[in-house]
């Protein structure tokens, strides 16, 4: 299984935390987590959006498959 990425907001009011921390253990240890503290639900789009995008087009232009 190859790295996944998840990139969710910290204050996101729709996917509660709890089933995303699930998620994340079950990819047991094959998924790289970037959390944005001030992100919420659309996080290209809410206030950190700049920084979000940013990190995707960075990571994309290293070549590399996942954020930090």
């Amino acid at each position: 299984m190859g790295e996944t990425a998840s990139l969710y907001g910290a204050k996101d009011q729709i996917i509660p935390a709890a089933p995303t921390e699930a998620v994340i253990r079950a990819l047991d240890g094959h998924v790289r987590v970037k959390r944005y503290d001030h992100g919420y639900h659309l996080l290209m789009r809410d206030l950190e959006g700049k920084k979000v995008w940013s990190d995707v087009l960075d990571r994309i232009a290293s070549g590399r498959s996942t954020p930090d």
